[in-house]
């Protein structure tokens, strides 16, 4: 056997590994919540739906009173929604009704998380808002953070919303991952998984981009890169000394300010 052969056999079998592995190294979910509603002096609504094939979902959602605009909270891919709770605690400040759900796997939510699945939760979460708290679509703000805002994006393609925001997001998981080695070396074969970039030039609602200058996973450059090919009207925020997931915490009051201003002028 040659040295060449060897090589390919080798590539063949860590790329067949990958590719069988993709949902695992996507999604990290988690079942422990190590924080409560109650450490945030917070009483939710629990609440428990369907996904389309069935699956037991949960979720809490938190009120503000009728005339208040709806948030539908999609995480990202690690942890469960109770990870969430003090990015929630600082938004009903807006004030605004709040739902923050958890995929498929995630926290009290049954099955395994996949593409297809955590897409059609999403749904649920949405018809959970439009049809048993009567929210208009036009009065509904998807936010999406890092995979999250790939999940928010399949959501405005079909699903009538007022806005979205989208935090720490990239422009493709395969751009993403492309760039990072050891996974450049089987670029050509990734999938076009989460293609954030193309789906977006088919949304036409206000968009407001938040991303962190030190974000190291992933690069604020990609966020820019899905600004740049998304529909007016868009905002683009860089957030100064903000990683991946602590805008709201680096500077809390523009935080806020910010998106009052635009939940609040979009709807």
């Amino acid at each position: 056997m040659t040295l060449v052969f060897k090589i390919v056999i080798v590539y063949a079998l860590i790329l067949g590994l990958l590719l069988l592995n993709q949902n695992r190294l996507i999604f990290r979910p988690s079942r422990d919540f190590p924080l409560k509603p109650s450490q945030f002096a917070l009483q939710p609504e629990e609440v428990h739906f369907k996904s389309a094939d069935g699956t037991d979902l949960h979720g809490w959602f938190f009120s503000s009173g009728e005339n208040a605009p709806y948030l539908l909270f999609c995480h990202g891919n690690a942890g469960n929604i109770s990870d969430r709770l003090p990015n929630i605690k600082l938004l009903l400040e807006i004030p605004i009704n709040a739902f923050i759900f958890d995929y498929r796997g995630y926290g009290l939510s049954q099955g395994k998380p996949t593409e297809k699945g955590v897409y059609e939760d999403t749904e649920a979460a949405y018809e959970f808002l439009h049809k048993k708290k009567r929210a208009k679509p036009e009065y509904i703000t998807i936010f999406g953070r890092s995979l999250g805002g790939a999940i928010a994006i399949e959501l405005a393609l079909r699903k009538p919303v007022g806005s979205m925001i989208l935090e720490s997001t990239f422009y493709s998981l395969k751009d993403l991952v492309g760039r990072i080695f050891p996974y450049m070396l089987f670029y050509p074969f990734i999938p076009s998984r989460f293609n954030n970039g193309e789906k977006i030039k088919n949304i036409h609602v206000p968009v407001l981009f938040i991303h962190g200058d030190a974000d190291t996973t992933v690069p604020w450059t990609q966020g820019k890169k899905l600004f740049e090919a998304a529909n007016h009207p868009k905002e683009f925020w860089l957030v100064k000394g903000a990683h991946h997931t602590d805008a709201y915490e680096i500077n809390p009051t523009e935080y806020l300010s910010r998106l009052r201003d635009f939940i609040l002028t979009t709807r």
